[in-house]
């Protein structure tokens, strides 16, 4: 092979690995799926109504991350209502009763989760503790993960979010009004445990949603 060839060939690996970077971060879906949470910052039923018509329109591609819950470190979800949210959960549960109904497979009960294959999107809301920090440990995903946290107060919320593969962190970037993981993290394997922990250095509660996008490449 000679020095132009081998050139060429880093050029075409270089645009590659730079390809699926992009694809990761920039996806559409999992895009959608951020502006619409952020919609439902506002309390309002047009907001409410908006969001579940979209979620309802995309049920096939997305399903609840209710597989990753820290009790120890989250407000108790009944008394929770106190703590201003999203609203999330509800909207998603209810139409995953409406879509399960009947199935023959299903996963925790009446919903199906993160680690279903049959689903690239997944979410749902939290409610953390003020000065506590949640250790969330799951399976179930293949190649590079994306994630994103979108608080439900964008400024001063004090987050913060840090991702673990076989004992290599990987910490969360601020962007905007949100937190990114994407394109660095480690290809995983359906069996592979990663452990995700978010702290809120705040003094009040904080609500907020995580999506993952299971890339599978």
């Amino acid at each position: 092979m000679n020095r132009q060839t081998i050139l060429l060939v880093l050029v075409f690996l270089t645009q590659c690995t730079w390809l699926r970077a992009q694809s990761a971060e920039m996806d559409s879906t999992l895009n959608e799926l951020v502006q619409t949470v952020i919609k439902l910052r506002e309390p309002s039923d047009a907001a409410t109504k908006q969001a579940t018509e979209y979620f309802v329109d995309h049920s096939s591609t997305w399903t609840t991350m209710n597989e990753m819950i820290d009790t120890g470190a989250e407000c108790d979800p009944r008394t929770s209502q106190t703590v201003s949210g999203f609203g999330l959960n509800k909207i998603l549960n209810h139409i995953e009763t409406e879509r399960t109904v009947g199935a023959v497979r299903q996963v925790k009960g009446d919903f199906l989760n993160g680690e279903d294959p049959d689903y690239d999107y997944s979410l749902f809301e939290h409610k953390l503790r003020a000065g506590q920090t949640a250790t969330y440990k799951a399976r179930g995903r293949v190649g590079r993960q994306v994630f994103v946290i979108v608080p439900y107060h964008p400024d001063d919320n004090g987050l913060s979010a840090t991702l673990i593969v076989d004992g290599q962190s990987y910490v969360f970037k601020h962007q905007g009004d949100r937190l990114t993981l994407h394109a660095d993290t480690p290809t995983l394997s359906y069996d592979d445990e990663f452990i995700l922990k978010v702290e809120n250095s705040h003094a009040e509660p904080q609500a907020f949603v995580l999506l993952n996008h299971n890339t599978r490449r």
